[in-house]
C-alpha cells in the first residue's frame, strides 16, 4: 500500500514497510511539488495522482512515436513507395493508403505472403516480394539503387479476419528483374 509522507517542504510517495510502516529510502519517489500548508491531505493525493496520470499518458504517446519506425517500406520498380510492412502489427502489409491487404508468415529462408482472403500472393525473401513467376514486385529501399521521397502514410484501417490459407506453390527460380505486376496490384489481390 502506498502512502504520502511530508518531510520538510517535499512530498514523498513510499511503500509502507510490513513491520513498522517506516519510510524506505530505496522505494521513495520524490515529486517536484512544494508543500503548501493550505492544501489538505486529500488535495495532495489528488495532485500526485494527476501528475502520475500525466506522466503515464506522456510515456504512452512516446511509445506510439517509436512504433512508427517499426515499418519497412516497400517500393515498386520505379522507386515509388506503395506499401509497408508493420513489424509491430503481426507482420501485416498495408498499402500506403492504410488498407491492410496481406501478412507475412515465416518460411525456412524467408516468408510467405498471404492475402487476408487466404490467397497466396508470393514470397518475401531478401528484402523483395516475389510473385509466382519469380519476378520482383516490391522491394525495400536497401535493395534498390534509388527511391522517391516517402510521403506521409495514411492512418491504418482495421484488419479483417484471416481466411483459410491456400497451399503455397513451389517457389520458382527467382530472377533479378521486376515483373509486369505492379506492387500495389499484386498486394491488392489479397484484400477482402
Amino acid at each position: 500500500m502506498a502512502k504520502i509522507v511530508l518531510i520538510g517542504k517535499r512530498t514523498f510517495l513510499t511503500d509502507t514497510a510490513s513491520n513498522a510502516g517506516e519510510l524506505l529510502p530505496s522505494t521513495a519517489h520524490q515529486f517536484p511539488m512544494k508543500f503548501s500548508p493550505n492544501l489538505s491531505r486529500n488535495s495532495l493525493i489528488m495532485k500526485n495522482s494527476l501528475l502520475a496520470s500525466i506522466a503515464a499518458v506522456m510515456f504512452a504517446y512516446a511509445g506510439v512515436e517509436a512504433n512508427a519506425e517499426d515499418d519497412v517500406s516497400l517500393f515498386n520498380g520505379a522507386g515509388k513507395a506503395e506499401a509497408y510492412i508493420a513489424l509491430d502489427d503481426e507482420l501485416t502489409v498495408y498499402l500506403w493508403s492504410g488498407k491492410p491487404v496481406a501478412y507475412l508468415e515465416r518460411e525456412d529462408d524467408g516468408y510467405h505472403v498471404y492475402g487476408f482472403n487466404g490467397k497466396h500472393l508470393g514470397w518475401f525473401v531478401k528484402g523483395v516480394i516475389w510473385d509466382h513467376s519469380g519476378k520482383a514486385s516490391c522491394a525495400t529501399k536497401e535493395m534498390l539503387q534509388s527511391t522517391e521521397y516517402e510521403p506521409y502514410k495514411s492512418y491504418k484501417q482495421y484488419k479483417p479476419y484471416r481466411s483459410y490459407k491456400q497451399y503455397a506453390p513451389y517457389r520458382p527460380y527467382l530472377t533479378n528483374s521486376f515483373g509486369d505486376a505492379p506492387c500495389r496490384f499484386l498486394l491488392a489481390e489479397g484484400a477482402r
